[in-house]
């Protein structure tokens, strides 16, 4: 018996959010056509997948075992339709990246040069987001891939794939703050001057923030912290670029780790030769 990837991709939403709607919000399909498709698995499985009745729709205990196997047959199905995609040799017209300030694509532009010699009539658009408008713009489709830091958990219509090098990251505060011309700072010192800190949604998180201000993007914050307006942690890689000098970085006696970055892409929507081709030369 086959199941069609449909099927299974409604019940593997469906078991991820924890409800039928939520699942259709994120397939963008109407619930009833969620229902229907698990409805139909449940035919050709022979047995109920889900608990119905209560506010969540909980997995029966064969609904548990089905998601594993579910799981595996469309990562494969994946797999070969990227495959496929190869060997047809559909080259998409455009690739659209979506780069988290944080993460420094191609300094030195080798990888671009090759993308350029192999689709010379592709052309590759670039844009700055951070996680949750990449997500959003990979989900309606505007964006091809995104870049940035790892998250501990996707949507499950979203791949990720770990970057070999993480992004270093520091704390500084322009050259004329308080701040640095200090040595040994520890982070109570840090919590007596203003802190700058990113947030896509200032009044969600100001309760954690009650002496900071917010930006949206990682530039934004770099000039706000040139300006001496506060400190931020701020990708190093960036400072360098743009900061001209007016950034000094905070000696703390517990630096910060470099920051981990994930290439991501839609499951629903795979990138065609083009863009399959970018995520292994950024990879690797």
């Amino acid at each position: 018996m086959s199941f069609a990837p449909e099927l299974l991709r409604a019940f593997v939403a469906a078991a991820t959010t924890g409800s039928f709607s939520a699942a259709a919000r994120s397939m963008g399909r109407s619930q009833s056509t969620v229902s229907a498709a698990i409805a139909n698995l449940e035919v050709d499985v022979g047995v109920p997948l889900f608990e119905r009745g209560s506010r969540h729709n909980r997995l029966t205990e064969a609904g548990v075992q089905v998601l594993g196997h579910a799981r595996a047959i469309l990562a494969a199905h994946e797999r070969l339709e990227t495959l496929s995609i190869r060997l047809a040799d559909r080259v998409e017209p455009v690739v659209s990246l979506a780069l988290s300030d944080a993460f420094h694509f191609d300094p030195e532009g080798a990888i671009t040069k090759r993308f350029i010699a192999r689709f010379p009539d592709t052309a590759l658009h670039c844009s700055a987001a951070e996680t949750e408008e990449i997500i959003a713009r990979l989900q309606a489709r505007t964006t091809t891939i995104g870049i940035g830091p790892v998250q501990p958990h996707y949507p499950h219509d979203i791949t990720a794939a770990r970057l070999s090098h993480a992004s270093p990251f520091g704390v500084y505060a322009a050259t004329d703050h308080p701040l640095a011309i200090r040595d040994d700072l520890v982070d109570d010192d840090l919590s007596e001057w203003r802190c700058l800190y990113l947030s896509r949604n200032p009044g969600d998180d100001a309760a954690n923030h009650v002496n900071g201000w917010s930006a949206p993007d990682y530039l934004t914050l770099l000039e706000m912290a040139a300006q001496s307006f506060g400190w931020a942690v701020l990708p190093s890689a960036m400072v360098k670029r743009f900061s001209h000098g007016r950034l000094s970085p905070l000696q703390l006696r517990a630096p910060l780790l470099p920051v981990a970055m994930d290439v991501v892409w839609s499951r629903q929507h795979l990138p065609g030769p083009a863009g399959l081709w970018l995520i292994e030369q950024i990879c690797t």
